[in-house]
C-alpha cells in the first residue's frame, strides 16, 4: 500500500499531513523537578504548579477557528500549531507568550522555538516535520528561557502583520544581543489577556523568580546563565518608555560582572 498524505482512510475524518506553523516548548529543569519531588517525597507542590501553569494550554487535537489551533502536551514538552495564515501565526504567538508568562508565575522556565513544516496530529499521534524543525532549532539556538522565532516565520509576520489589529504579530518579536529573534513575552502585561496572569503583579514576580534562581543556582554556571539572561531581558523592558511598572534588577549585584 502506498503512502497517502490524506489519512482519512484510517477510519473517519482524521485530518491531513499538511503545512502548519508549529511551536515546540520545553520545560527547563524538568529532571531536577522530578528528582526533588522524589527526594523530598512530596510531589504535590510541583505537580500543582505544573497543572496550574498548563491550565491555559489545554489539550485540543481538533483544529478550531480561523487559526485552526491545536495543542498537545507530553512529559516536559508542549506542542502548539496553527494554520499557515496570519490568524494561525497570531494564535501560535499569543499562545506561547501567555503560556510562558504563566509558567514564570509559578516559578517555571520555558524554552522553545517556532518554525513551520508539515504536521499531523490526533489524540494518539503527532507526526510532524514542523515539530522536528522546532525541536532542532530549540536545541541548537534557544539556549536561554526564550522562544526563538525562525527567520522565515518572522518574515511572514512582517509581510502580513500590518493588516492585523494591534499589536501586529511582528511587533511581538525582539532581536537579542546574539542576533536571535524571540517572542517578547513581557508584551503580555500591555497587550495580553489580563484574565490569565495578574499583569500588575507579573513584573514583580518575574524579578522574584530571577533573584530566587540566582541564589539557588549560584554554583551552577550553566543554569545561572539562564537567569542572567532573564535579568537582562527584564531590564531591557524596564528601559522601554511605555512600561513604568517593571522593577529594575541589579544584574551585577546578583550575578557579578560577566566574564
Amino acid at each position: 500500500m502506498y503512502w497517502r498524505s490524506d489519512v482519512s482512510f484510517l477510519g473517519g475524518a482524521m485530518g491531513t499531513f499538511e503545512p502548519r506553523i508549529v511551536a515546540f516548548l520545553d520545560v527547563l529543569g524538568f529532571k531536577d523537578l522530578i528528582d526533588r519531588a522524589a527526594r523530598d517525597d512530596n510531589a504535590t507542590p510541583i505537580i500543582e504548579a505544573l497543572e496550574k501553569a498548563l491550565t491555559y494550554v489545554g489539550a485540543d487535537n481538533k483544529p478550531s477557528g480561523d487559526f485552526q489551533g491545536q495543542t498537545k502536551m507530553f512529559s516536559d514538552s508542549v506542542i502548539m500549531s496553527g494554520s499557515p495564515t496570519l490568524a494561525g501565526l497570531n494564535w501560535v504567538f499569543w499562545r506561547c507568550i501567555v503560556t510562558q508568562a504563566m509558567f514564570v508565575e509559578y516559578g517555571l522556565l520555558l524554552r522553545g522555538a517556532i518554525t513551520q513544516g508539515k504536521h499531523y496530529q490526533s489524540e494518539q499521534l503527532v507526526f510532524s516535520e514542523g515539530v522536528v524543525n522546532s525541536y532542532l532549532l530549540e536545541q541548537r539556538v534557544a539556549k536561554y528561557p526564550r522562544v526563538v522565532v525562525e527567520p522565515s516565520i518572522a518574515k511572514l509576520a512582517q509581510q502580513q502583520g500590518r493588516s492585523f489589529p494591534y499589536p501586529p504579530p511582528d511587533d511581538l518579536i525582539l532581536e537579542d544581543e546574539d542576533g536571535v529573534l524571540f517572542l517578547d513575552y513581557f508584551r503580555y502585561i500591555t497587550d495580553g489577556p489580563a484574565s490569565r496572569v495578574d499583569a500588575v503583579r507579573f513584573p514583580e514576580r518575574h524579578r522574584e523568580v530571577v533573584e530566587e534562581g540566582a541564589r539557588r543556582f549560584a554554583k551552577l554556571p550553566h543554569v545561572l546563565e539562564k537567569y542572567r539572561w532573564m535579568a537582562m531581558y527584564h531590564n531591557r523592558k524596564d528601559d522601554e518608555d511605555y512600561i513604568d511598572i517593571i522593577p529594575f534588577i541589579d544584574v551585577e549585584g546578583l550575578f557579578g560582572t560577566k566574564p
